[in-house]
């Protein structure tokens, strides 16, 4: 994971200032001590480091988590808004609220070349009018499909 331009480790400083600080305190030591002291320490902060490694990628996975409950989430707030929607059947309805009033409004979509309205975040904003603009096709001929669903 680098975090400059020169593509050092996130945290290089650490390792770094760890190697400042060994060289500080086995400096002046027999040769024989100072190895001694790296072959005591060394297993040490090996287990400390990978234990914090291991702390990380648990971290991380509770962020994936987390993450896909906010989608959900946030899904269920566009189609509770959606259902509360009460504008008329025109143009101006969203693709989210048209299909919260009947799911069989996808079949309909569909047949106008727009399969994955529902799941689209684009659609808890993008109107009917946006859509067949977007999509090349007639607003008013979606609507009256919409229609004989019983939806206007």
């Amino acid at each position: 994971m680098a975090d400059g331009a020169e593509g050092t480790p996130r945290w290089g400083f650490a390792r770094d200032w760890g190697r400042a600080l060994q060289r500080r305190i086995l400096t002046g030591l027999p040769a024989r001590v100072r190895s001694e002291v790296v072959a005591l320490a060394e297993p040490v902060v090996r287990q400390v480091l990978d234990e914090r490694r291991q702390a990380l990628l648990l971290a991380r996975q509770d962020v994936r988590r987390v993450q896909g409950v906010l989608r959900a989430m946030e899904r269920r707030i566009e189609r509770a808004t959606a259902l509360f929607d009460r504008r008329p059947l025109g143009p101006e309805l969203t693709i989210h609220a048209a299909h919260a009033r009947d799911v069989r409004v996808q079949e309909v979509f569909a047949s106008y070349g727009l399969p994955d309205c529902v799941s689209c975040p684009v659609g808890a904003d993008e109107t009917l009018a946006e859509a067949a603009f977007a999509e090349g096709f007639d607003v008013v001929q979606v609507i009256e499909a919409l229609r004989r669903l019983g939806l206007g």
